[in-house]
């Protein structure tokens, strides 16, 4: 499911942002400049729609994917629609 980042408040936004950026790579955790860069950077991307907040309730986690991860899983997810709509009992 994805969430909406302007339905997130500022400071909630600030750590799923952060806690994705940890997770991606130790290389962010440089100077407290080079942090702000780095989530503004998230900041940009999620409001020009190329990452997205998602919720996995299978996993009951949030995470992060970019626009081209989206589309696969719309793809995969609309493919699995179709088979389940032309299966036929015999």
């Amino acid at each position: 499911m994805i969430i909406p980042f302007q339905d997130v408040q500022s400071e909630t936004l600030q750590v799923i942002i952060e806690d994705w950026l940890t997770r991606q790579s130790q290389e962010w955790l440089g100077d407290s400049e080079e942090r702000k860069q780095a989530v503004e950077k998230v900041l940009v991307a999620l409001k020009s729609k190329q990452l997205f907040i998602t919720w996995d309730e299978e996993m009951n986690s949030l995470d992060m994917i970019g626009a081209d991860q989206l589309a696969d899983l719309n793809a995969d997810s609309d493919t699995e629609e179709l088979n389940s709509n032309t299966d036929f009992e015999t």
